[in-house]
């Protein structure tokens, strides 16, 4: 999906190499969100959360071992959806 929606890289275009860069890693973050019956992990570019947590702490802890292992950042929203922190 991602492929068909960012320019390819070009070793003679900058600007397109960071802007391709920034995305790809962007759409790797994972997103701490409130749910129904608890928190879960949601990733960009993804439908769905794989898991229910109980707690924010812990989808928290889990999501940063997630962003670890694919170099990517951790968003916290909210109960009102709206990103409280970047980890």
């Amino acid at each position: 999906m991602t492929e068909k929606l960012l320019p390819k890289p070009s070793p003679n275009n900058k600007t397109v190499n960071e802007y391709v860069r920034a995305v790809e890693h962007g759409l790797k973050a994972q997103h701490v969100m409130a749910f129904p019956g608890g928190w879960v992990i949601r990733t960009m570019g993804r439908v769905g959360a794989s898991q229910v947590f109980s707690t924010e702490k812990e989808a928290v802890a889990e999501a940063k071992k997630r962003a670890t292992t694919k170099g990517a950042d951790v968003f916290v929203h909210g109960r009102d959806g709206k990103i409280r922190k970047r980890i």
